[in-house]
């Protein structure tokens, strides 16, 4: 399809100097400076591993948690587990390098009055075209280092200059119960010993916290974490089992080659290319050629986690298409109007009111 395209241009090149409305390829070894050079597109492909990291800590006095809190349910030793906990699919259009075309200015045609995306991929000729921004929303990164801590300021004096770490567990264990008593008491005063509501709140709050850091000296802390990763990956043919990456339970999300991991893989089929149009060997060759744009294929596109199919797309893919051009007399107008999706393809050929 690449040598039937730059056929065209190399053609038109040769061909199309005394017209009106003329088109060619361009390299991009030199500025254009009579010229506006737009692109057409190919189809990227996104794909966005969503991971979750459980890290477990054990606090200062997990040994003594049992004898002196009666708690079972305690952290012994730090550990850190990775969920892969969603995989996700989209595609956009990017700005295909090997299909750069130059239009050349001309007064008498309005083939030159282009407006392009950010990425110079031609939208449409002789109109304006509302640009379309799609936001991928995901989940922000947290940094994993530093998570944890433990707030040894809320244990009293005593047992911070306590001589050794049993007898500060048995001095924390005692601050705790006197928390909870503290509490009870508040809960239960009456008459004119009642704090009006706002302190009372501050109160129980403060007592709340306290006590929810010293038990943690004992049971540990748990923090969970979010983050994402997201490959590119552009086809260029029809592909089964493109390894991407890999996802590890210890390490969290891996390159390829970092058989720590299980393999996730890219598939790239049901590519349905239109069929070309007829050739009529009667007919004039071109000497122009107007506007170029993209009659893609399609592809269906499935995620893989081993044998299981977490996503699929249906997506156009101008790559597994062709390009064609519109006559170049029909920019001769200067009330023609042309729009173009973001994948290149022709989306609508109208007359402006006068």
């Amino acid at each position: 399809m690449k040598k039937l395209f730059v056929f065209l241009f190399c053609t038109g090149k040769l061909l199309c100097l005394n017209g009106q409305t003329s088109v060619t390829d361009y390299s991009g070894a030199t500025s254009p400076t009579h010229g506006v050079v737009y692109y057409l597109p190919q189809t990227a492909i996104d794909i966005t591993a969503l991971s979750q990291l459980t890290i477990r800590k054990p606090g200062l006095f997990a040994n003594y948690a049992t004898r002196l809190l009666g708690v079972k349910e305690v952290i012994t030793a730090e550990t850190r587990q990775w969920q892969l906990t969603d995989l996700r699919l989209a595609e956009r259009a990017i700005a295909d390098s090997t299909k750069a075309c130059l239009v050349n200015i001309n007064a008498k045609s309005v083939a030159s009055l282009l407006t392009l995306d950010d990425n110079g991929v031609i939208r449409s000729v002789n109109m304006p075209v509302e640009q379309t921004v799609t936001l991928r929303e995901l989940v922000t990164p947290t940094a994993a280092d530093s998570v944890i801590t433990f707030d040894l300021s809320q244990l009293g004096g005593e047992a911070l200059v306590a001589s050794s770490i049993p007898k500060m567990a048995e001095l924390a264990a005692q601050q705790i119960y006197a928390i909870r008593e503290n509490r009870m008491e508040l809960l239960s005063c009456n008459g004119n010993n009642i704090p009006d509501g706002e302190s009372l709140k501050i109160m129980l709050a403060r007592l709340d916290d306290a006590e929810r850091e010293l038990v943690a000296l004992f049971v540990g802390k748990t923090a969970i974490l979010h983050t994402y990763k997201t490959f590119t990956f552009i086809p260029k043919q029809m592909q089964e089992s493109v390894l991407l990456f890999r996802f590890s339970d210890i390490l969290g999300t891996v390159t390829a080659d970092n058989l720590a991991g299980r393999p996730i893989f890219l598939n790239i089929n049901g590519v349905s290319p239109p069929p070309l149009p007829p050739v009529d060997p009667k007919a004039k060759k071109e000497k122009t050629f107007g506007i170029f744009y993209n009659v893609p294929g399609k592809a269906h596109i499935t995620l893989t986690d081993g044998l299981t199919q977490r996503q699929e797309l249906y997506c156009p893919m101008p790559q597994f298409g062709y390009t064609t051009h519109l006559p170049a007399d029909m920019f001769d107008s200067s009330t023609i109007q042309v729009a173009f999706t973001p994948y290149g393809t022709l989306s609508s050929i109208s007359q402006k009111a006068r």
